[in-house]
């Protein structure tokens, strides 16, 4: 059979460009590609395509109504409108030209495929081609199904009599009443264009259906309908899976915007909490309330760390980690989270288990498993934390039998809940893999939580018996580091101090400008205070023999410090810049230590952290 010759006539060179693409790539012949009604009309003449594409909205005296209803008329050739959303006026006046289809942008392939299809085979039908009709049918992926007027299935291509069979276990030659439980009536009613009925079929297993209908056009009323079947199950599955990480792409965004304010908020409680531990005379007992502050605004900034890390998305970012403590953290994050009748405690030797990973990835692999165990124990149970270290050589127990003889930690996660059936166990890593006792959800969760583990060059494992519960264990390779020591409880340690160095500070935040400019004071460094990058600059040129460093907030209205480091090296001044920054520095570091950036502190800032880092910027040549 002859390719399908197609005239393309779109306006938009890129999205002309994407349809005649998404047309070679399904098979079609493009014959033309052009951008105004007239030159459409004379094309569709000369070349004489099977089908054209029309934009309703073109510019010029004649749109893509006109043009296709000088095609229709003097032609005889099928016209699928494309339009968006918006162009309702457009479309109203379309419909009186019996138009052999709509394409709603955006749109997929398998809807342009599907459209195109189906004003072929209205087309054939119209000029009475009912021997090419069989042939089309029966290459087009989805089902098509041809009822007449009462119901009776007059033609069915393969997809179509298996979705058929399906949905209201009928076959060619029955009476359809109904469709995945519907009735018939109902779904051969018009819906608007570019909306579909959905239906559901429950077996062998629960399938989704899109089905559009179309009626048959003859005299005094349709002849009977054409029902366009889609499977859109696995479709479906992606679509929520995509919405569900777009919801938690939200909430990052969110926590994004909240944690700039919020860590300014605790840069200012810790930097005066610590600046009055070390006022002279202090009395122990007022000095033991100013550690507790201090402490506890800590613990609130590791709080608003622990959302976005939950939140974040990007490339792995290994480094050393204490997964022990990391997991301490964690549990008490999910004591939190999870509901009360869920128990959880955490289990481990005196041991070390440091090793090389991303605390954001490790974190989203807690969270998946919590949130398995927690769907597995609707009334309750418990959820353990074990952590151990092992050598995948000696141990029979260890996921993957094969991997590699070395020391590993393993964290292992276990429920007491419904448990997987034996038979689903070798396939619940598999992406929207779903049985008895193993939600969707929990599935996407697995195949995430195979590919952050492997992609660490770990190990992941599962075991589960039906009614007592499963266990989720992942091993990583282990480091031989020695964990950092413990800092000893008492008075403040003595700090590094300036010798009156200028330091220029760039803060929009007023609270947070003053307590790190008093901390500079305080560490013997004189400073210049900015609100933005513009007043920095002026600052600057006024004092620029004198400024050692610039000490300056990321995000500030006018002129960041991002901005402001630009400017400086555009105008070729060397001087030294730390930046600070509500959130760790990722893809935007490299650029910004290609010029020159010295170093970036993450706030809070404590005023250790603060005197060590100015002391070593400004005194390195």
């Amino acid at each position: 059979m002859a390719q399908t010759r197609v005239l393309v006539v779109e306006d938009e060179g890129i999205v002309a460009e994407g349809i005649v693409s998404s047309l070679e790539d399904l098979g079609y012949v493009v014959s033309g590609v052009v951008g105004v009604a007239e030159e459409a009309v004379r094309q569709a003449g000369e070349l004489q395509p099977d089908v054209v594409l029309m934009d309703v909205r073109l510019p010029g005296r004649m749109d893509g109504v006109e043009a296709a209803e000088q095609i229709q008329s003097r032609f005889d050739i099928p016209v699928i409108y494309l339009s968006a959303y918006s162009e309702d006026e457009m479309l109203r006046r379309a419909g009186p030209t019996q138009p052999a289809g709509y394409i709603l942008k955006p749109f997929d392939v398998r809807t342009l495929h599907t459209t195109i299809q189906m004003a072929l085979y209205k087309h054939q039908i119209d000029r009475r081609y009912a021997h090419r009709m069989a042939q089309v049918m029966a290459v087009v992926p989805e089902g098509m199904v041809l009822l007449d007027t009462g119901g009776r299935v007059l033609l069915a291509n393969p997809v179509g009599a298996e979705y058929l069979h399906a949905l209201a276990n009928v076959d060619v030659g029955g009476t359809v009443t109904q469709l995945g439980g519907r009735p018939l009536d109902d779904l051969v009613q018009p819906l608007p264009h570019g909306v579909s009925h959905t239906l559901k079929a429950a077996a062998p297993s629960v399938l989704e259906f899109d089905l559009v209908t179309r009626p048959v056009a003859a005299e005094g009323g349709p002849a009977g309908w054409v029902l366009v079947i889609r499977d859109v199950t696995r479709e479906r599955e992606i679509q929520r899976y995509a919405e569900q990480q777009e919801r938690l792409a939200a909430v990052g965004q969110l926590a994004s915007g909240i944690a700039h304010d919020f860590n300014n908020i605790m840069t200012v409680i810790t930097m005066y909490a610590q600046l009055s531990q070390r006022m002279p005379n202090l009395p122990e007992r007022l000095y033991e309330r100013l550690r507790v502050i201090d402490e506890q605004g800590l613990e609130a900034s590791k709080l608003i760390g622990q959302i976005l890390d939950f939140s974040r998305q990007g490339n792995l970012e290994p480094r050393p980690m204490d997964l022990l403590m990391f997991l301490k953290e964690q549990v008490k994050l999910l004591s939190r989270a999870l509901p009360e009748n869920i128990a959880i405690d955490i289990r481990h030797e005196n041991e070390e288990y440091v090793v090389n990973a991303d605390p954001t990835r490790i974190q989203q692999v807690m969270m998946n498993l919590a949130i398995n165990a927690r769907d597995a124990m609707p009334d309750g149970g418990r959820l353990r934390v074990a952590l151990e270290r092992r050598g995948c050589n000696v141990e029979a127990s260890f996921p993957v039998p094969e991997a590699p003889s070395q020391e590993w930690v393993c964290v292992s996660v276990l429920d007491t809940g419904a448990g997987i059936p034996p038979e689903a166990l070798p396939h619940v890593f598999e992406p929207f893999f779903s049985t008895e006792g193993l939600s969707k959800e929990a599935v996407l969760n697995l195949s995430q939580i195979y590919g952050i583990v492997t992609s660490h060059a770990g190990h992941v494992g599962i075991t589960s018996v039906v009614g007592e519960g499963t266990t989720c264990t992942f091993c990583l390779p282990a480091l031989s580091l020695r964990k950092p020591e413990p800092a000893a409880l008492g008075m403040a340690a003595p700090l590094l101090k300036g010798q009156g160095e200028l330091v220029l500070v760039v803060e929009d935040d007023f609270a947070t400008r003053r307590a790190l400019a008093s901390s500079l004071d305080y560490l013997g460094y004189q400073v210049l205070q900015a609100a933005n990058g513009r007043e920095a600059l002026a600052a600057f040129e006024r004092n620029a023999e004198r400024i050692a460093m610039v000490l300056s907030d990321i995000v500030m209205p006018e002129m960041g410090g991002a901005a402001l480091l630009r400017e400086l090296r555009r105008r070729g001044v060397a001087v030294k810049v730390v930046l600070v920054s509500g959130h760790p520095l990722t893809e935007e570091l490299s650029e910004l230590k290609s010029l020159g950036l010295s170093d970036w502190l993450l706030k809070p800032i404590g005023l250790g952290q603060l005197a060590e880092m100015v002391y070593r910027v400004v005194k390195q040549e």
